[in-house]
C-alpha cells in the first residue's frame, strides 16, 4: 500500500468523497500521516504494543430467534404442540 499511496489517495478523493487533489490543503502532510501509520503497522509485529485494539462484537442470533418469531407472528414448524 505505501508504494502506491498516491494512486489510492486519488482513488478516495476522486471516487469515493468527490473531491480532488488540488481540494485538500495539506495533500503531503495527509499523505505523509497515512505512510507513518501504515510503516507502524508493518514494523510493529504486535499491534497492542501501539495501543491498537480491535472492536470484536458477537451477536447470539439463537437467542434472537424468538423475539423474531413473535415479532414477526411467524409459526415455525419447529413450535410443538402439545
Amino acid at each position: 500500500m505505501i508504494e502506491n499511496i498516491d494512486k489510492l489517495l486519488d482513488f478516495v478523493l476522486r471516487i469515493e468523497m468527490f473531491k480532488k487533489i488540488e481540494d485538500i490543503a495539506d495533500y503531503e502532510g495527509l499523505k505523509s500521516a497515512i505512510i507513518e501509520k501504515l510503516t507502524i503497522l508493518r514494523d510493529v509485529p504486535n499491534p497492542q504494543a501501539h495501543d491498537a485494539f480491535p472492536l470484536i462484537y458477537h451477536l447470539d442470533v439463537a437467542a434472537m430467534y424468538p423475539n423474531i418469531i413473535l415479532t414477526n407472528r411467524l409459526q415455525p414448524v419447529a413450535i410443538v404442540n402439545e
